[in-house]
């Protein structure tokens, strides 16, 4: 509210408009994550139909994994704080980075390819 460059999208959620063919979902759960990252990331496409976009950014694990399922790529990324006390007396590592995400478009306007680039701390 302090802040007039920053814009709030939501609690937890939000799905913005990118281009005229890209939507792009941010969601942040408050569950905890399993071992295997991809079930997480198609357990969160198949149960949240509304919130399903072209690209679909998971925060809050601290991890990293991306894939494509269903139509959405998805992807637990990465986090900007190192491992806690709490994360490592609950042996949970913490992936410190971030990820450029280059889409590109066909000539008809729908994505021919998304690459990834990730860029760990």
């Amino acid at each position: 509210m302090r802040e007039d460059d920053l814009v709030y999208l939501g609690h937890n959620f939000s799905k913005l408009d990118i281009a005229e063919n890209l939507t792009v979902s941010l969601v942040h759960p408050t569950d905890g994550i399993a071992r295997n990252f991809n079930n997480k990331i198609r357990d969160i496409i198949d149960r949240n139909a509304a919130r399903r976009a072209d690209l679909m950014f998971i925060g809050h694990y601290h991890k990293l994994a991306m894939l494509k399922h269903q139509g959405v790529y998805g992807y637990v990324v990465p986090s900007f704080q190192r491992q806690t006390s709490f994360m490592a007396d609950n042996n949970l590592e913490s992936v410190v980075g971030g990820m450029i995400i280059t889409v590109n478009f066909n000539e008809l306007g729908d994505i021919s390819s998304v690459a990834t680039e990730v860029i760990e701390f």
